[in-house]
């Protein structure tokens, strides 16, 4: 009798198939997670956390005035690795490359502003270089090294990594792991430095794994070293520092105290917050009593300093807007074209806005007035614009195609960009009864760095944000702030000196791309009598309503223009000519042409 196969029931053979499935999907999925944790570590410990270290030593050069001795330490360096310092404008020196383990010397090329160094088996590189401070910059003399004091600014002194420049946080991630600054200075001496920690008795600036935002602090921070007198002002949860030069000359009196004390305040309202914010008061230079200019961050700011200048106040208004809105705002967002204007735009608008908060002594004595302000930079504005049309008929959001000419890009971020921040604040505040709204917008969605223009300007203005951006940002339409004065009540003199201030402005950016471009010096003399020939001969340099708008505004500036305008048509020259002031301010026929027909105006 056969015997029948013992066979499993089909429910049996199914659990079976089952129990073997699942141990194998578990051990797939097992060797899946080990694998993919190896990735995760493998990244983790040899690629993001694999960034070089950079380690600086900056010392004085001793019987030399103006010079600083930098040491770069690079750690951390992969085997045949290509790389790149950023040496840009720092007036540097003596470089000198070698390797950190064995002392010998190692080849480098210097080229397009970059220290590139091919890195062969050595872990560890040095770097030396020699640094002169004070060249002429824009506010004056670019740091400053002395027998009793040291100061510079990080971009100044700092050759830092091509990937410090990067506004990628990933790359910075990889590529960046830790920066620190050592410093040589007398043990008696203050220190001013960002990211400042302490060991001991030594006091050094160090960042770990650092961001884009606290790299660019570090570029454009003070750093100072000398025998300073310090004042220390408990803000809420913050604190603001004055130190003062040795040999500073101007006077550190209640009242300057409390002007500085003032535009902190003002801010800290503003953004709601406080911050640790040390402010370094500086000689002049000792030889030609020029300012001297060492940086400014969210953390230091040091320049020379006279109370009883205008513009000083200004600028340490503007230098401490800066302060607060990159403490608050740490993105790359508002520092690249083209939002690059509207940031520098608002810094000059609240610039002026934080004058007011200034003691009434001090506002009394310099003159300051945030409406009078904002009348002087338009006027400024219409002068230029309507003078040189070609050069000033800025469309903003094109500003990075203007980046080669520094002249256009000072006009479009300190003219004309806070005359616009302005009008949106008006409109806001007409619309809705509510000023600064565009910082607060910023300072509540802005920190994730996704923020357009047309969001601000839309919660600004409202239903006319569109026509306000085809007119004034995608275009070159002239602002008609007409509201902001009254021509009857113009300080002539003044007002005329500002526009001089101007012309010098625009000339010293211009001429660094031509040395022939003219300043015109504007000449007053017999300028009622010229107007009146003008208007006679039916000379305009604009529309009859834009004629009648800048005459109501400034009679000062509707003559200038007139006159102007009237030089050209005695001199035959195309008023549309972009060459223009070439044409009647650089040639000795016109020049002659115009002297001419003014001496006959005094006979008749």
């Amino acid at each position: 009798m056969m015997k029948l196969l013992k066979t499993k029931s089909p429910i049996k053979r199914w659990a079976s198939f089952g129990k073997l499935f699942t141990e194998k999907w578990f051990l797939l999925i097992s060797v899946s997670l080990l694998i993919a944790f190896g990735i995760i570590a493998y990244y983790s410990l040899f690629i993001s956390g694999r960034g070089l270290s950079y380690v600086y030593e900056v010392s004085p050069l001793s019987g030399q005035n103006n010079r600083l001795h930098v040491n770069l330490n690079m750690q951390k360096v992969r085997k045949n690795e290509h790389l790149k310092l950023y040496k840009g404008d720092i007036p540097c020196s003596d470089i000198k490359c070698r390797s950190a383990e064995t002392g010998e010397k190692m080849d480098f090329d210097v080229k397009d502003d970059f220290i590139e160094i091919i890195t062969g088996n050595d872990k560890s590189i040095l770097v030396e270089y020699n640094v002169s401070l004070g060249q002429l910059d824009k506010h004056g003399h670019r740091g400053g090294a002395y027998s009793d004091m040291v100061t510079f600014d990080g971009d100044g002194a700092l050759i830092l990594p091509q990937y410090a420049f990067s506004t990628e946080e990933s790359e910075i991630k990889r590529n960046v792991g830790r920066i620190t600054i050592h410093y040589d200075i007398p043990k008696d001496w203050v220190s001013v430095v960002p990211y400042s920690k302490q060991t001991g008795d030594e006091l050094f600036s160090q960042l770990v794994k650092p961001t884009w935002a606290d790299i660019y602090d570090l570029r454009k921070s003070c750093f100072a070293f000398g025998k300073f007198r310090k004042y220390s002002y408990e803000q809420g949860e913050g604190k603001l520092q004055v130190l003062i030069d040795p040999a500073y000359k101007g006077n550190y009196s209640r009242e300057v105290e409390d002007g500085l004390n003032s535009i902190y305040k003002y801010y800290a309202g503003l953004f709601e917050s406080e911050i640790n914010f040390s402010i370094l008061l500086l000689r002049e230079d000792l030889k030609d009593g020029s300012y001297i200019i060492s940086g400014s961050s969210t953390q230091t700011c040091g320049s020379s300093f006279q109370p009883g200048k205008t513009r000083d106040w200004q600028l340490m208004g503007h230098r401490m807007f800066h302060a607060f809105f990159d403490t608050a705002v740490r993105e790359t967002t508002f520092h690249t074209p083209p939002q690059l204007w509207f940031y520098e735009g608002m810094a000059t608008y609240y610039e002026n806005m934080s004058m007011n908060s200034l003691p009434a002594g001090i506002r009394q004595k310099t003159g300051l007035d945030k409406n009078e302000e904002f009348l002087m930079l338009y006027k400024q504005y219409l002068y230029m614009r309507l003078k040189d049309k070609y050069f000033f008929s800025v469309m903003p959001m094109e500003e990075e195609k203007y980046s080669s000419f520094k002249g256009i890009t000072e006009f479009l971020h300190y003219t004309e960009a806070p005359l616009m921040i302005k009008a949106l604040d008006d409109m806001g505040y007409s619309k809705y009864g509510e000023h600064d709204r565009i910082l607060k917008y910023i300072l509540k969605h802005g920190k994730k760095g996704n923020l357009l223009l047309e969001e601000l300007v839309k919660y600004a203005a409202g239903d006319g944000y569109k026509t306000f951006e085809s007119k004034f940002m995608y275009n070159n339409e002239l602002l008609p702030l007409w509201y902001l004065g009254d021509g009857k009540k113009e300080d002539t003199r003044r007002t005329i000196q500002s526009l001089k201030e101007i012309e010098y402005t625009q000339w010293t950016w211009f001429r660094l791309l031509d040395p022939e471009y003219p300043l015109d010096s504007l000449e007053t003399e017999g300028l009622s009598e010229l107007t009146g020939q003008a208007e006679k001969t039916s000379v305009h340099f604009a529309s009859e309503d834009v004629e009648n708008n800048v005459k109501k505004l400034s009679p000062a500036v509707y003559s200038l223009l007139k006159q102007y305008y009237l030089r050209a048509d005695v001199c035959g020259a195309d008023t549309n000519n972009k060459m223009l002031r070439y044409e009647l301010l650089g040639k000795k026929e016109n020049l002659d042409k115009w002297a001419l027909y003014k001496k006959g105006l005094k006979k008749d």
